[in-house]
């Protein structure tokens, strides 16, 4: 519908003029009338119409006046002057004006409105046609130019035929933004392309690297003569120009800062990561292919430092010659610890291999083939004791072809030792211990092979030929275990794997192993592992996706990306919802006075410590994370215990909750911190988890830290040089020798924050030394 006002200062016809005709059915909707010009130009600027009837003879501001100021307004309105005989010389200045048409008031019939609204319709549509068409052409015009351009930028890089004065005509035909000297080039690549591929269709695909490279063309403004070019879908070139600028240290700086500027704002905006290489400093556009191949090579150390990253000017140290990555002793000692099942011993060998890989960062091809001499030995070992395969490898694709998709070092090691620990699993299913009878033998063998089938004491005792007493009584004494106990066990050992590999649901599992019973499957499966199947299922999906900061990136990147896509000014704030930490222990009563209690969880000093987590992350994301309300606060998963009568007492994770509710007030600091990291279930994590609170009205600086470290006390190095001085003022730390340990009505101050002594002075360089597994607040007094 075409949205058309009405201007007339006499009311009475508005209503007339309305009910004269079916404006819908003409492809017209009146969105607003006006009496006077000063109502009606509010009224254009307001609903932006398509057309204006309106009357030339008005007190204030007449027609021709109000036509002339609303083409100011609104350049493409369309116009019809009303008249009456005696105003025509009105509607003459209106037609010079560019009123479309005129109506005389007396003679107004619905034929002839209706023709002259069918005459400015397909005006109007016609305008819109051109438009589209003339936008269209500008749009090829456009993208004929950038696909030139990026031919361009592709010979450049890739063969160097080109002399400096064709190079210089091209650049100047094509408007390419570059100058002649002083060049960097980056090389940059998208991380997890695979992956990408997997969840886009090809169209989002095609839209999210577009985004990329506009993403890239807006940072790049503020560097004067610079371009980003895509290469292929996976890859794209970053080429610098500096033409007056000849510090290197200054161009380096400007590189480095654009390329960080741009991995943040696409892991915020797209919520994808992207690696750069960087070149040297090439003097002669001439020479670019040269330069290319250099950021090229920088740009696969990403292999062995991981994803997100700038790569530039990095030295390695060089293998010794005739020094195998894998040696055939450790081949040989791999082969005989799956064999015996020595697990640790298992994991020190493979790290002495990857820690020699990681050392040296020999070829790529060379690292990629140590991983296929190590999935090898599985293979063998799979083979020589008849092992299912599917245990091991739970995505049915080749390994070796899987191997093909790591894009670094560390996915690759993680994979093979976590193929390892499976094939340890498997191993230990379906060991034999030598001491075992022929029978006891044959009847663990008919176990493993039928398990999902629905079989029982009689048919295994058949199956072996004897009866069901004598095989009863001999499997207890060989095992230690009946036979259906056996049986049962080992199907839950199963369940595990297959609940662990994902891609069925329960009740699946429960078929696949041999229990037609469900309920019986539930019964079995809780009283093996303490907890129900679904909540084994929930376990492993969050041991090996869930993580609460990555969880916020992964919210607000996708609001801030739909707001980009949509030009909103609308900014999405996160809030959390009862959160926690909750580790399902059961908690047990001996009298009942009263109902039930529910869900009172108990907590410990380990859930305190991961507590204090959870609120560092919470802090340090306070620009987007307005609100987290804790789950409860009294009673059920809470802070807070009581008892009929009146006793109470504080739980361990009471102690940093009220820590961060009082001294984490402020502002949030955003602290650069460089930390040792371990292994964890989400991969390679900071042993160090911090957040910092400026009280500038108080004149202090609250710091919250969580050391993750086990073996020993941290040093952590305070650089506080933003401030003129700090004097140090309290630290309270939450640790102790037993993780296990919890605060109850016996001994309601088992687990209290302590002081520890803080080295005193005014200084801007604070060195504190954190206990081993400890939450830490630390307090200094800033001056003003």
């Amino acid at each position: 519908m075409l949205k058309i006002i009405i201007v007339d200062d006499d009311v009475f016809f508005h209503n007339n003029l309305k009910q004269l005709i079916s404006w819908e059915d003409e492809g017209f909707t009146i969105c607003g009338t006006a009496v006077n010009g000063v109502e009606a130009l509010n009224l254009i600027a307001a609903v932006k119409p398509d057309l204006m009837i309106t009357d030339m003879s008005m007190p204030g501001i007449n027609g021709v006046d109000l036509i002339r100021q609303a083409f100011t307004l609104h350049p493409r309105l369309k116009v019809i002057a009303l008249s009456a005989y005696k105003d025509f010389h009105y509607v003459k200045e209106s037609l010079k004006m560019g009123a479309v048409d005129y109506l005389l008031k007396h003679t107004l019939t619905p034929a002839t409105l209706s023709t002259v609204l069918s005459t400015v319709k397909r005006s109007i549509e016609q305008e819109k046609r051109s438009e589209k068409e003339q936008s269209q052409i500008k749009e090829q015009i456009n993208l004929g130019r950038s696909v030139l351009q990026q031919n361009f930028v592709k010979k450049l890089i890739f063969t160097d035929q080109l002399s400096r004065a064709e190079i210089s005509a091209e650049i100047k035909r094509l408007a390419v933004n570059l100058s002649m000297k002083n060049l960097v080039v980056a090389a940059g690549l998208v991380d997890d392309y695979n992956l990408l591929k997997e969840r886009y269709s090809a169209a989002e695909f095609s839209e999210l690297i577009q985004s990329l490279l506009n993403i890239g063309q807006e940072i790049l403004k503020d560097v004067g003569q610079s371009l980003i070019s895509p290469l292929d879908e996976e890859r794209f070139v970053i080429i610098f120009s500096f033409n007056d600028l000849c510090s290197n240290q200054k161009i380096y700086n400007q590189v480095l800062t654009v390329l960080n500027r741009i991995r943040v704002t696409l892991k915020r905006y797209l919520n994808i990561t992207a690696s750069f290489g960087v070149s040297e400093i090439c003097n002669c556009i001439t020479k670019v292919t040269l330069f290319y191949q250099q950021a090229e090579q920088m740009l696969k150390k990403r292999f062995y430092h991981g994803k997100d990253q700038v790569f530039y000017d990095q030295v390695v140290g060089q293998i010794p010659e005739k020094q195998p990555l894998l040696q055939v002793e450790e081949e040989k000692r791999l082969l005989e610890l799956v064999k015996t099942q020595k697990r640790e011993e298992l994991n020190q060998v493979l790290d002495t291999v990857f820690s020699r890989i990681q050392r040296y960062q020999p070829k790529i091809s060379d690292s990629k083939m140590v991983f296929v001499n190590l999935v090898g030995i599985v293979n063998r070992l799979i083979r020589d004791f008849e092992l299912p395969s599917e245990m091991i490898y739970a995505e049915k694709v080749n390994p070796f072809v899987k191997l093909e998709d790591f894009d670094t070092f560390q996915e690759g090691k993680e994979w093979i030792i976590t193929l390892y620990n499976k094939l340890l699993d498997a191993m230990e299913l379906y060991y034999l211990e030598d001491h075992l009878t022929e029978v006891t033998r044959a009847a663990v063998q008919f176990i493993q092979r039928n398990y999902q089938k629905p079989i029982g004491l009689r048919h295994i005792a058949e199956a072996v030929g004897v009866n069901c007493s004598y095989i009863s009584r001999k499997f207890k004494q060989e095992c230690g275990q009946g036979v259906v106990e056996y049986l049962n066990t080992f199907r839950i050992k199963k369940a595990k794997i297959l609940i662990e590999n994902g891609g069925r649901i329960i009740k699946e599992v429960a078929e696949e192993v041999g229990f037609s019973n469900y309920n019986y499957f539930f019964k079995v499966f809780k009283d093996y592992l303490g907890m129900t199947p679904l909540t084994y299922e929930k376990y492993c999906r969050d041991e090996k996706g869930f993580d609460m900061d990555q969880f916020i990136r992964t919210v607000v990147a996708a609001a801030d990306y739909v707001k980009a896509k949509k030009r909103s000014r609308k900014r999405l704030f996160l809030s959390f919802d009862e959160w926690n930490v909750w580790a399902d222990r059961t908690v047990s009563y001996e009298t009942w006075d009263y109902a039930k209690p529910r869900l009172e969880q108990i907590y410990n000093l380990q859930d305190a410590l991961v507590f204090g987590g959870l609120l560092c992350t919470l802090l340090n994301n306070a620009d987007r994370v307005k609100i987290a309300c804790l789950a409860q606060l009294v009673n059920a998963i809470a802070p807070i215990l009581t008892q009929p009568g009146g006793a109470v007492i504080k739980q361990t994770i009471y102690y940093p909750f009220a820590q961060v509710s009082t001294l984490g007030r402020g502002v949030v600091l955003r602290p650069l911190i460089t930390s040792p990291r371990y292994e964890s279930v989400y991969g390679d994590a900071p042993v160090l988890q911090l957040s910092a609170v400026y009280r500038e009205e108080e004149g202090e600086v609250n710091v919250f830290v969580l050391n993750c470290a086990q073996e020993e006390e941290v040093e952590l190095s305070l650089d506080f040089r933003s401030f003129s001085a700090v004097m140090p003022q309290e630290h309270l730390v939450l640790t102790g020798p037993d993780l296990e340990a919890v605060n109850c009505f016996a001994e309601p101050h088992k687990v209290v924050p302590e002081p520890l002594a803080l080295p005193q002075g005014d200084r801007k360089i604070m060195t504190v030394r954190l206990p081993r597994v400890s939450w830490n607040v630390l307090r200094f007094k800033t001056k003003k």
